[in-house]
């Protein structure tokens, strides 16, 4: 059973399953992942209720710590972030960019509409456009888990390394 007093970004991060029920409900559990569950379910106007009952129907998303990021060392946390994200960011980046291109060439928005914010509510029916919808979710996804490791895994740990460090006597050589 979930601890709701610890915040949402701990439980995310020690709870990875966690996350697709939390970015389903759009609980932001990254960069303002420091609320406990009650209160990152209140700021989205979601009764704490609902939220239960959604981790209820997916009982993996509160299981055990699998394959969480928790209590690997450090360069491996360091290693997967520099090396996973950065590579998928950079391919996400691409693919957007070439599905983009498509929706231009194909005339299914104009440039102005491009640049808005929401413009592809405007073409949804279009194949193309919910491949480049469902691609953005997915690009969204992952970096919510890059920053959630960054600030609740990798962060608080080298900060916790660095206190053992600076509190360590220093030996005094003669």
């Amino acid at each position: 059973m979930l601890d709701t007093n610890r915040s949402v970004g701990a439980l995310a991060a020690e709870h990875p399953r966690l996350r697709a029920v939390l970015e389903e409900l759009g609980i932001d559990y990254c960069c303002s992942g420091n609320r406990n569950l009650a209160d990152a379910a209140a700021a989205e106007g979601l009764p704490i209720q609902r939220v239960m009952a959604e981790i209820a129907r997916s009982p993996e998303a509160a299981g055990s710590r699998g394959a969480g990021w928790v209590d690997k060392p450090l360069a491996q946390i360091i290693d997967h972030i520099a090396g996973r994200h950065r590579a998928v960011s950079l391919e996400s980046l691409a693919r957007g960019a070439v599905l983009f291109e498509l929706i231009a060439e194909a005339k299914l928005l104009g440039p102005e509409r491009l640049r808005a914010g929401r413009a592809l509510l405007a073409c949804i029916d279009n194949p193309l456009c919910r491949r480049l919808a469902a691609h953005l979710q997915e690009v969204e996804r992952d970096l919510h888990e890059a920053m959630n490791l960054e600030n609740f895994v990798l962060y608080p740990r080298g900060i916790e390394l660095e206190d053992q460090l600076l509190s360590a006597p220093v030996p005094l050589h003669a």
